[in-house]
């Protein structure tokens, strides 16, 4: 699965397996089980890279599988244009046009797609 990470205007950095967005630390509860086990092999999970500032009409993705996805990373921010999904069965509110998942700070944009 992939997810997006920053939006348009946000400047996102990781650190020590910690993202920061706006230089807040955020929570990636859906990673724990992955961390735990770089960390026994005393590696990160998420390489550092940044602080990067995100784009107009783009965002930042990044991969569940964080050692071997391709992503944001390597590919760059994502044009908002070309986006094509649906997203079912989460619990989301929505903020400026932008839709974010209270729990994991996971974000969609949402263009009225479906």
């Amino acid at each position: 699965m992939t997810v997006t990470i920053a939006l348009p205007g946000e400047t996102i950095e990781y650190k020590d397996d910690v993202l920061y967005i706006n230089k807040e630390a955020v929570d990636e509860p859906y990673l724990i089980t992955a961390k735990n086990e770089s960390q026994k092999e005393n590696l990160y999970l998420t390489e550092d890279f940044g602080p990067i500032t995100i784009p107009e009409e783009t965002i930042f993705v990044l991969g569940d599988n964080r050692q071997n996805s391709l992503d944001s990373r390597m590919i760059g921010p994502i044009p908002i244009d070309q986006i094509v999904g649906k997203m079912r069965d989460c619990k989301l509110f929505c903020v400026n046009g932008f839709l974010r998942n209270k729990k994991s700070h996971r974000r969609l944009y949402m263009e009225g797609r479906a």
